[in-house]
């Protein structure tokens, strides 16, 4: 990476060798790194990665916001009123034809 700058990782983080970045970090190659994932989750109290105050750790929680969580609650709402109605769900990527358990009892 570009001298100075600073990796954002919220993806994966078997995606980082964390090892790489801590010496990056350390030789002031990197300016620092914000980690939403790190390779081995829940991480542990001592990751050195912690201790580097030019390291910020999230606990995987970065799409945990007020627009996400707004947003996620009226997409539910919209896509459950469909489902009431017997639409079919756009976002769905495979559907059985014949789940394992009923969505609904047929009345």
């Amino acid at each position: 990476m570009k001298k100075s700058a600073v990796l954002i990782n919220v993806s994966r983080g078997i995606l980082i060798d964390e090892s790489a970045l801590m010496a990056a970090v350390k030789s002031a190659h990197l300016y620092g790194a914000g980690l939403d994932v790190v390779k081995n989750e829940p991480v542990k109290p001592d990751n050195p990665l912690l201790s580097d105050p030019r390291i910020l750790v999230t606990p995987h929680i970065a799409g945990s916001t007020d627009v996400m969580l707004e947003g996620t609650g009226k997409y539910l709402s919209e896509v459950l009123a469909k489902y009431v109605r017997g639409v079919r769900p756009e976002g769905v990527v495979n559907e059985p034809k014949e789940p394992r358990t009923p969505l609904r009892q047929e009345v």
